[in-house]
């Protein structure tokens, strides 16, 4: 919990908003956490949980007081946007743009997980009690805890800012409503000064200032031959798919940090981002650093560490998976891998022309292995998005977000890259030309895979900082 003698100062009414946020108690995150809002590849048919999740939040929405709140039917997924005004002088209170998202990774094996993956209980675990469920940390604890904060406020008479909400609910796997939504109307949104995606981010200690772009990429060889009986194998004299897929995954990425080969994308750090990796290198706690890439600490040194900051930034590649068909009895033609492409934030080209340059670079590797193998195809899958710069350094957003920090007395570094992407964020910058960042405190982890949580008290402490940045960022 906070520091209240940092926050009364801030906040108006603080001991009396901090009592609301443990009265409500978890109820709403549950229920969201409960909700099994899984999105998929193809944009139609609609998963009917997502339908039933979309509904139940826009039901939360319409219980803020002044709420305008409404579901746009996009040719994707649908999006749930609301407007709720300031509680005292709105039309002087600046505007912000607060986004989030319902749509969940898939739930994985269930008996990999502690607890069922919609269950939302809290599990002792390795001395800590962890709410574990599905969605509860990436991000149905940001979406719920955002509306348990805007209610309360807003009941209160404490929103200190007028608030645009947008609730993606395909986040996952694409970009189109979204777009669709921000493209369609852009005026709606222009008087925000900022965007911000309120998270339970603590535990990755960062401002990120940038963001990667994805492209996954599905790649097919084929060996030019007919199918033949297994049986023939040892004869054969046609080259062996698993060889060649083994000699083209070596070709495409640098054996030793897993650096893109391609010039077109890899990217180098501007010498500001440089400056911003020297002092966080500088200042990083080295086991923490440690803990942080998996490694020892006698294996860490200053100059490593800079050095994964710095890789960080630039881009790199996932190879995800690889196989071959599938055949009883004959030996395979075709073989797959899926490679994932991360682009860093300096590399200034757009969806399309990503997609372009890994397309020509793979079929040039191919080529080169051997005649009797051709590229067959790429598929670029869902979740393909572009990099791009969330805020610069000194703008007063970044500020803003760091003051909200400092009141609970925690310090976060401002970092140039993030590891990841939030390919909505690239729309956000691109229609509305405003700073867009991601940020919260409490604790959680295991975003996509088993086990994802949240810590017990984690959803209070990220609805307190919530309560404080609104303030800060109205004045």
């Amino acid at each position: 919990m906070s520091n209240a003698t940092n926050v009364r100062g801030i906040v108006p009414g603080w001991d009396q908003i901090a009592q609301g946020i443990r009265d409500q108690g978890i109820a709403r995150l549950q229920r969201y956490v409960q909700q099994g809002s899984v999105s998929r590849g193809a944009p139609r048919p609609i998963p009917l949980e997502i339908i039933d999740m979309a509904g139940l939040v826009m039901e939360d929405l319409a219980g803020i007081p002044g709420s305008t709140e409404q579901f746009v039917a996009t040719a994707s997924y649908p999006i749930v946007t609301a407007t709720v005004p300031a509680s005292v002088d709105s039309a002087n209170a600046p505007w912000l743009l607060l986004y989030n998202m319902g749509d969940t990774r898939p739930l994985g094996d269930d008996k990999e997980w502690l607890v069922p993956p919609l269950s939302c209980e809290v599990v002792e675990v390795e001395g800590q009690r962890r709410i574990i469920g599905r969605g509860v940390f990436n991000s149905k604890s940001g979406l719920a805890g955002m509306i348990d904060v805007l209610e309360l406020l807003q009941t209160t008479g404490n929103l200190p800012v007028n608030v645009e909400v947008i609730v993606d609910f395909e986040e996952e796997v694409r970009v189109d409503a979204v777009t669709e939504v921000l493209s369609g109307q852009r005026e709606r949104y222009a008087k925000c000064s900022a965007a911000l995606m309120p998270l339970c981010t603590e535990g990755f200690g960062a401002i990120w200032l940038g963001y990667k772009g994805v492209a996954v990429a599905r790649v097919t060889l084929r060996e030019n031959r007919s199918e033949v009986h297994s049986g023939m194998q040892s004869i054969l004299k046609a080259p062996r798919l698993r060889h060649v897929l083994s000699k083209f995954l070596a070709c495409i990425e640098d054996d030793t940090r897993h650096m893109v080969r391609l010039p077109a994308l890899y990217g180098e750090v501007a010498e500001n981002d440089r400056e911003l990796a020297r002092q966080m290198a500088g200042s990083m706690d080295m086991e923490a650093a440690a803990c942080r890439w998996g490694v020892e600490v006698s294996e860490l040194r200053s100059h490593d560490v800079l050095g994964t900051i710095l890789d960080e930034s630039r881009s790199h590649i996932n190879i995800l998976s690889w196989g071959s068909e599938h055949c009883e009895g004959t030996v395979p033609t075709r073989a797959y891998a899926e490679l994932e492409f991360r682009i860093s934030p300096s590399v200034t080209l757009t969806v399309a022309q990503i997609e372009d340059e890994v397309r020509r670079y793979l079929q040039t590797q191919v080529a080169a292995l051997m005649e009797d193998v051709t590229l067959e195809s790429v598929e670029f899958v869902a979740g393909t998005g572009e990099p791009f710069r969330s805020a610069e350094p000194d703008d007063p957003f970044v500020a803003t977000l760091q003051r909200s920090y400092n009141a609970f007395g925690v310090e976060i570094p401002l970092v140039p890259t993030c590891f990841g992407s939030v390919p909505e964020g690239a729309v956000i910058r691109r229609e509305l030309d405003i700073p867009f960042l991601v940020g919260g405190l409490g604790v959680g982890d295991r975003a996509h895979v088993p086990n994802e949580y949240i810590l017990a008290g984690a959803y209070e402490r990220f609805k307190e900082w919530l309560v404080v940045f609104l303030h800060q960022f109205a004045h």
